[in-house]
């Protein structure tokens, strides 16, 4: 018996389905779309209201409708985007200003496009005739890695970094080779995911012994990295993290604003119209 009745409720329900108009079926789905809005199911409201525009494009006065709702909720989870980045961005910011303590700002804005930061022990005054790495940080968390190198000339267009276990190398862009104080010094610039696989390594393995060699043309030139450099490298590494995710959340927030601001100026429209 109950097979028959649930086989004529079946029946029933596609009879009823295929006797609804266009219009009721996209009215249908309207509704569902603003009980999930209500349960704050957006996502699932968003299909449905996709549904709406994709399977009835001649409801027009629905789909006006959907894309009222739309707008509802994209001003419902842009405030939510502007909210949580707000929480987030004056801590993000009182990180920075505290990793910034060892760092001088450089804003020479003659030579460069955005103020860098270096650590302090791996400014170029400090580091005079000598071989090492020195990594700046730009304001958005880009880094700018150079090789420097003092001694008879080997044309070095590639560093290596080993430690005990594990090495990564690097190609460099362009050497540029000078005299200072008559002695020959060559500079090699990386490429920033360059630049940022010898800063990752550094940075790993800050703890321990890592040994930097020089690949030239001619010959090649190796040295050990001091403890503190590997130190200066590591929060020069957390420092461009930092300013990287601060720069997101600002991007994320004002993406949101324009977003929430674009769909309120529509709901806006829709109530004069209405009013009118």
């Amino acid at each position: 018996m109950k097979f028959f009745y649930y086989l004529f409720l079946i029946g029933f329900m596609a009879v009823s389905c295929q006797s609804e108009t266009d219009t009721q079926k996209a009215e249908r789905y309207l509704d569902q779309a603003r009980r999930s809005v209500a349960e704050s199911h957006y996502n699932q409201a968003k299909i449905l209201l996709d549904s709406i525009h994709e399977c009835y494009p001649r409801e027009v006065a629905v789909r006006r409708m959907a894309k009222h709702l739309a707008d509802t909720i994209s001003v419902i989870e842009n405030e939510r985007t502007v909210f949580y980045c707000d929480s987030l961005i004056p801590l993000k910011y009182e990180e920075i200003n505290n990793a910034l303590k060892n760092f001088r700002r450089e804003d020479d804005t003659a030579y460069i496009d955005e103020a860098r930061y270096v650590h302090r022990l791996l400014r170029t005054e400090n580091n005079a005739l000598r071989c090492y790495l020195q990594a700046k940080v730009g304001e958005k968390g880009t880094i700018f890695l150079k090789s420097m190198y003092c001694g008879r000339p080997i044309e070095h267009h590639l560093v290596e970094l080993h430690n005990n276990a594990f090495s990564v190398k690097a190609k460099g862009d362009n050497v540029h080779a000078f005299k200072l104080d008559n002695t020959h010094c060559e500079t090699l610039m990386f490429a920033q995911n360059e630049a940022l696989s010898l800063l990752n390594f550094i940075n790993e393995y800050a703890q321990e012994r890592i040994e930097v060699m020089l690949v030239g043309a001619s010959s090649s030139y190796s040295y050990v990295l001091m403890e503190s450099e590997r130190k200066a490298m590591a929060e020069s590494y957390a420092l461009s993290v930092l300013l990287s995710d601060y720069e997101r959340l600002m991007q994320e927030r004002r993406r949101a604003d324009i977003r929430r601001t674009q769909s309120q100026k529509r709901l806006s429209l829709i109530t004069q119209d209405s009013e009118e």
